[in-house]
């Protein structure tokens, strides 16, 4: 069943995946924050949402001028109108929000499968990997003075090739990373690191895909509520 799905969407945004992978993820997020953005402005009253947000914020400012007051009474009851317009507003979004999470978790399972990074255990000097129903392995042939694992040898080329080398595998290029935690070893094929103009908390000085759609995303579905003209 995953696998016919992931078929499908394979052939649906199939002139997307054709090109750069930075042009793909961008087109696939905001096409995702247009879903997202739409489904709000068809589902939910835009007039009356308006309404709810107009007054908790009023009911804000009056909090904040009963604590100033330290009217305890006062306080109580605007908090009890704060959760109230909270829940109208809650009510509100949930049914948009029930029809979009299904597509965007079908696609956010999808997408790693184009542009996600494979990792495989490292166990009797070889990992196996599974890419588009292709088996790769990669057996270690030199470790250095750490014992960490320096070169490998290639089954599909039978080449070998260095840790932190680019492979080529079914027309998408991977970086060869390794890890050890807890004694258990690890081989990463990379495939998307985007880098970013400036190192961000967390994050750092670059990001993959699903870093690069978080980054986009936020930007795109404000401009998108704004041109239109959602809540």
């Amino acid at each position: 069943m995953i696998e016919i799905i992931n078929n499908t969407l394979d052939l649906v945004f199939a002139p997307i995946l054709a090109l750069n992978p930075i042009f793909s993820i961008l087109i696939l997020t905001i096409l995702m924050s247009l879903i997202f953005t739409i489904s709000n402005k068809m589902f939910i009253n835009q007039a009356i949402l308006k309404q709810i947000k107009k007054e908790s914020k009023e009911v804000q400012e009056k909090i904040k001028i009963a604590r100033k007051n330290n009217n305890e009474k006062k306080i109580n009851k605007l908090m009890k109108k704060t959760m109230e317009l909270s829940n109208k507003q809650m009510k509100m979004t949930l049914k948009p929000m029930l029809i979009t999470m299904p597509i965007i978790l079908l696609v956010f399972a999808w997408i790693p499968t184009n542009y996600g990074n494979i990792a495989a255990p490292l166990e009797n000097n070889t990992a196996e990997f599974e890419i588009d129903n292709i088996t790769y392995n990669l057996t270690a042939l030199e470790y250095n003075n750490e014992n960490i694992p320096i070169n490998f040898k290639d089954s599909l080329n039978n080449t070998k090739i260095n840790l932190y080398d680019s492979i080529d595998i079914d027309d998408r290029e991977f970086i060869l990373l390794y890890d050890k935690k807890d004694e258990k070893e690890t081989l990463t094929l990379e495939y998307l690191k985007i880098d970013l103009p400036f190192p961000l908390p967390i994050a750092g000085d670059s990001v993959g895909w699903l870093g690069f759609y978080i980054l986009i995303s936020l930007p795109a579905t404000t401009i998108l509520r704004i041109i239109l003209g959602v809540e």
